[in-house]
C-alpha cells in the first residue's frame, strides 16, 4: 500500500534524530530507470513504509529511493545536517525541494573524487540549510555494488562533532594499538633475526589497511583522486591479509602433517585467487568472494591450529584461542555485510575488537614460543654439562688404562735394552778371553744376530701398541648396532684419543634413519658439539621434524643462531615399505651399491651453520630390485690420508672403487679389509695419520 511517512520537527532541543520512523522508500527493479520528475509528482503512490529498520540490506544492487519531510521549528538554529554514516556507496543522487519549489540537486558516491564532496568527510554529510518554520522534502537514490547500508541520522550542527569525536577516538586508539604491535614485533626480528616476526605483522598490516579503506579513511587521505583504487583496495587488503595470515600460521606451527599443509595451502590459494579479483575481476565479485574467504580462511586456519595443539606444540593454545576470537567477529561482519545482522555500535565494532584481541593473543604465542626455546636451549646446555662430565670421566678413564699400558711396555723395552747392554759385555768379555779370530767372528756374528732379534721385538711390541690404539677406537664405536634388523659395520679410526666423527642408526615410525657426521677438530669441544648435535636430532624427531632436508635445515637455522662452529652432516632415511632412500647431505658423500648399479651423491657443499647454506633432499628408489642394497656413508678421512711411496692422497674415487670390488663380501669382513688396506697404504710410505676416519656400512633388508 502507498505509504505517506510522518514529517519530521526539528526544535531547538533537537540534537539527533534517527530517520528510519520517517522515510519512505521506493526499490527500482533491474532494467527499471525512475526519474525524478516521477516520483517527485504530487500523484506518485510508489513509496511503501521502509521494511527494514536495521537499514541493512545486505548485498543488493538494486538502486534504492528513500523520502523524508522536515520543518524547522527550531528558533535558534538553522543548519542542520543529514549523515549518512557509511562510506562504501557507489552512487549517493541527492534532491532536496525547498519550501517554495525550488530544487537542490547534489551527487555523491564513492565513485566521485573525494574532493567533489560537500563536507571534507569520509562518510557522506549533506547540509541543510533552512529557516525558521520553512520545510523541506528530500529524495535520496542510492545504489551500489557492495553491501547496501543506509544509517541514516540528521544532526543539529553543534550536535554532529560531539558525535564523530568518540569515534575518530576510538579509531586512533585502535590504529595505534595495531601500530605499536608492528614496530614490537619489527624490533624482535632485528634483536633474534626470526623471519617468523616479520611474517607476523603482515596480516596486521592487512587487516588494518581493511579497516582504513572499508571505513573510507583511505578515501579520504591517500587515494582521493582514485575512486577505482578507494574500492578495489578493500577487495586487496581481504585477500592480502588471507594469504598473509595463512603463510603466517603455515611458519607458525612449523608444520610436518600433511592433513595442515593441505589446509594451509588451501588458504593461502584463497588469498591468491583473491588478489586476481581484486585486480581484474568487478568489484561486485570480488567483494562477494572475499566475504566468504574470510570465513573460510579463518576456519582453515583454527582448524590446523587445534590438530597442532593436540600433536602436541604446546604454543598452538594461544594461537587457537586467538583465531576462534577473529572468527567470531569476521563472522559477525560478514553476517552484517550480508544484511542478516542489523548495523548496530556492537556489529560495526566486533570486528576490530576482535583483531586488536587476536593480534595481543598472537604476541602471547609469539612469547610463549620464545620461551619454550629457551627451555629447550637451557635443558640443552644442561645436557651438555652432563656429557661433558660423563666424557671427561670417561677419558680420564681412558687416559688411565692407556698410560698402565705404555708404563708396562717402556718397561718391557727397558728389559730389552738391558738385556742388549748384557750381551755387548758378555761380548766384549769373550773378545778378552779369546785370541782366535775364528771364535771372535763368531761371536760377533751371534751378537749381532741376538740384537737384530731384540730390536726386531722391541718393533713389534710398538707395531701391537699402535694396532690396538688403532683399533679400540675401531670397534669401541660399534655399540649395539648389530642388535638392530640391518647388516652393518662402522670403521672409525681416530687420529687422536678424541674423535671429531659421528655416526648414528636409529629407527622412527618403522623409517631406518643413518647419520654421518665431521666436526671440527680432535678435543673436548668436538666430543661436546658432536653429543650435542646427536641429542638434537632426537628432539627435533620427537616433534616429528623427519625428512633429512628439513632436519638438516633446522638444525642449521639453530647452529646459525648460537655461533657454534659449522660441520660437515648427512642424513639418510630408509624407508622399507616403500622401498626407498631419501638423503640430504652438507658435504658427506653417499654410495649405494644394488645390482651392481651404482648410485654416488657427493652431497651439498654448504657445511652447516656456514652462511647462504642451501639443502636439498634426494629421493632414490629400490622398488624392484632384486638384491639387498648397501648403502655407505664416509666422512674425507680415509680419501685424505696420504700414504704409498708417492706420497699421494689414496681419494674418494678410488674408495669407492674398492668398496663395489668388495661388497658382495660380509659386512665384517669389509670393515676388516677396510682397516688392513688404511695400515698399509699409511705405513708404506711411513706417513702420520691426517685425520679421523669413519665409514658406515650398512646392508638394508628388502
Amino acid at each position: 500500500m502507498p505509504s505517506q511517512q510522518p514529517t519530521l520537527y526539528l526544535t531547538d532541543d533537537s540534537t539527533e534524530v534517527l530517520l528510519y520512523p520517517y522515510l519512505s522508500e521506493l526499490i527500482e527493479e533491474k532494467g527499471e530507470k525512475v526519474s525524478f520528475d516521477r516520483i517527485s509528482a504530487t500523484d506518485f503512490e510508489g513509496f511503501q513504509s521502509c521494511q527494514s529498520p536495521r537499514m541493512n540490506y545486505g548485498f543488493d544492487e538494486r538502486a534504492r529511493w528513500f523520502r523524508f519531510s522536515v520543518d524547522n521549528q527550531a528558533i535558534r538554529h538553522k543548519e542542520w545536517f543529514v549523515s549518512l554514516a557509511y562510506s562504501s556507496l557507489d552512487d549517493v543522487s541527492v534532491y532536496i525541494i525547498e519550501e517554495d519549489g525550488r530544487l537542490v540537486f547534489e551527487s555523491l558516491g564513492d565513485l566521485l573524487p573525494f574532493t567533489e564532496r560537500l563536507i571534507d568527510y569520509r562518510n557522506f554529510i549533506i547540509p541543510l540549510n533552512f529557516n525558521i518554520n520553512a520545510k523541506q522534502t528530500v529524495y535520496l537514490r542510492i545504489q551500489t555494488e557492495g553491501s547496501l547500508r543506509v544509517p541514516l541520522k540528521i544532526y543539529r550542527s553543534d550536535a554532529l562533532l560531539t558525535s564523530l569525536l568518540p569515534l575518530e577516538l576510538g579509531w586512533g586508539i585502535y590504529f595505534g594499538f595495531i601500530l605499536v604491535m608492528v614496530l614490537y614485533n619489527l624490533m624482535q626480528y632485528f634483536l633474534k633475526k626470526d623471519k617468523i616476526y616479520v611474517y607476523y605483522t603482515l596480516p596486521a598490516l592487512m587487516s588494518t589497511t581493511f579497516l582504513l579503506s572499508v571505513n573510507g579513511l583511505y578515501f579520504q587521505y591517500i587515494f582521493p583522486w582514485s575512486p577505482w583504487l578507494a574500492n578495489n583496495i578493500i577487495v586487496f587488503s581481504i585477500a592480502g591479509w588471507v594469504l598473509t595470515a595463512a603463510w603466517f600460521a603455515y611458519s607458525f606451527l612449523k608444520v610436518k602433517n600433511t592433513l595442515i599443509k593441505v589446509l594451509l595451502w588451501i588458504a593461502m590459494g584463497l588469498g591468491i585467487l583473491g588478489l586476481l579479483l581484486a585486480v581484474f575481476a568487478p568489484y561486485s565479485i570480488g567483494i562477494r568472494y572475499a566475504a566468504a574467504g574470510t570465513i573460510v580462511n579463518a576456519l582453515l586456519v583454527l582448524l590446523s591450529g587445534g590438530i597442532s595443539w593436540i600433536k602436541g606444540y604446546r604454543s598452538a593454545r594461544f594461537f587457537v584461542l586467538s583465531w576462534f576470537l577473529y572468527l567470531l567477529g569476521a563472522i559477525a561482519f560478514a553476517l552484517k555485510s550480508a544484511g542478516v545482522l542489523p548495523d548496530t555500535i556492537l556489529t560495526a565494532n566486533l570486528l576490530p575488537i576482535s583483531m586488536m584481541i587476536e593480534v595481543l593473543f598472537l604476541s602471547f604465542a609469539m612469547a610463549d614460543k620464545s620461551s619454550f626455546q629457551m627451555e629447550a636451549i637451557a635443558t640443552e646446555k644442561e645436557e651438555r654439562l652432563r656429557v661433558q662430565h660423563k666424557v671427561n670421566f670417561m677419558l680420564e678413564d681412558k687416559l688411565n688404562k692407556a698410560e698402565q699400558e705404555v708404563s708396562s711396555y717402556r718397561k718391557q723395552l727397558a728389559e730389552y735394552h738391558e738385556e742388549v747392554s748384557a750381551m755387548e759385555e758378555k761380548f766384549k768379555e769373550q773378545q778378552l778371553l779369546t785370541e782366535s779370530v775364528e771364535n771372535r767372528s763368531l761371536l760377533l756374528k751371534r751378537n749381532i744376530e741376538e740384537q737384530n732379534r731384540i730390536v726386531n721385538m722391541a718393533k713389534e711390541k710398538e707395531e701391537s701398541l699402535m694396532d690396538i690404539a688403532l683399533r679400540y677406537d675401531a670397534q669401541s664405536i660399534e655399540m649395539d648396532y648389530n642388535q638392530s634388523i640391518i647388516d652393518s659395520f662402522v670403521l672409525s679410526i681416530p687420529k687422536e684419543r678424541i674423535s671429531g666423527d659421528l655416526s648414528m642408526m636409529l629407527e622412527k615410525d618403522d623409517d631406518l634413519y643413518i647419520l654421518v657426521g665431521d666436526f671440527s677438530g680432535h678435543d673436548l669441544d668436538a666430543a661436546i658439539q658432536k653429543n650435542g648435535v646427536e641429542k638434537r636430532i632426537r628432539v627435533l624427531m620427537d616433534r616429528n621434524i623427519l625428512d633429512p632436508g628439513d632436519l638438516l635445515r633446522y638444525l642449521h637455522e639453530e647452529i646459525l643462531n648460537t655461533g657454534e662452529k659449522n660441520f660437515q652432516l648427512g642424513i639418510l632415511r630408509y624407508t622399507s615399505s616403500m622401498e626407498k632412500i631419501d638423503y640430504a647431505s652438507a658435504s658427506i658423500p653417499m654410495f649405494v651399491i644394488s645390482n651392481n648399479k651404482t648410485y654416488h651423491l657427493k652431497g651439498d657443499p654448504f657445511r652447516v651453520g656456514e652462511s647462504d647454506a642451501v639443502f636439498l633432499s634426494h629421493s632414490i628408489s629400490l622398488k624392484g630390485k632384486e638384491a639387498a642394497p648397501i648403502v655407505y656413508l664416509y666422512s674425507d678421512g680415509y680419501g685424505n690420508q696420504l700414504g704409498d711411496e708417492s706420497n699421494i692422497p689414496f681419494t674418494n674415487q678410488r674408495l669407492r672403487e674398492l668398496l663395489f670390488l668388495m661388497h658382495t663380501k660380509n659386512m665384517s669382513q669389509q670393515k676388516e679389509s677396510l682397516f688392513q688396506l688404511f695400515k698399509k697404504w699409511m705405513r708404506a710410505g711411513t706417513f702420520e695419520q691426517v685425520d679421523d676416519v669413519l665409514i658406515l656400512g650398512v646392508r638394508l633388508k628388502k
